[in-house]
């Protein structure tokens, strides 16, 4: 069963955190799981632009060197920018090229449409065996707006598909 703990247990984040989050089978070979993982914030900032939110997610277990990796979904549309880590600096990259470390960037947004309803992104998983566990780190960041926010970093464990972890997780 998928469980998730905060990195640094003494993290408290007011506005901003990593959502709902979960993987689910498609029956697509190319691409046979989807994850969906959400930047949220409380229904009252429902009206507020935030000038820049990112979600930043890294594959940890099934650990690098891995062929586990996130890509584009295949059925549904992109947003945001694609960014990878090249080592020193975060550059932007074709959309879904795939990666175990991402960075999805979008300007002028808001995280959030009503109650537990955040900035939902769909991405692909490659390279995970049938019915293994993944572990990622994710957190989310957001400028430009009253001030500027980042969530608590979270661990996400032994999440498969199927799974899902609801609410405001980090």
């Amino acid at each position: 069963m998928a469980t998730y703990r905060k990195e640094n247990p003494d993290c408290k984040s007011k506005f901003l955190f990593v959502g709902t989050t979960g993987l689910k089978p498609l029956d697509n070979p190319q691409v046979p799981v989807a994850m969906y993982i959400d930047i949220l914030a409380p229904e009252m900032y429902t009206s507020v632009k935030f000038g820049t939110a990112m979600i930043y997610i890294e594959i940890l277990i099934p650990s690098s060197p891995s062929d586990v990796k996130i890509v584009g979904h295949p059925d549904v549309n992109p947003s945001g920018a694609w960014d990878l880590w090249n080592g020193s600096s975060w550059a932007e990259a074709p959309w879904g090229k795939p990666t175990d470390k991402l960075r999805i960037r979008h300007h002028d947004v808001r995280v959030v449409s009503g109650p537990m309803n955040g900035l939902t992104h769909w991405l692909g998983v490659t390279g995970l065996p049938n019915g293994e566990a993944l572990e990622m780190r994710a957190y989310c960041e957001a400028t430009d707006i009253a001030a500027d926010a980042v969530s608590c970093a979270i661990r996400i464990e032994d999440l498969k598909a199927g799974d899902r972890l609801s609410g405001y997780l980090g």
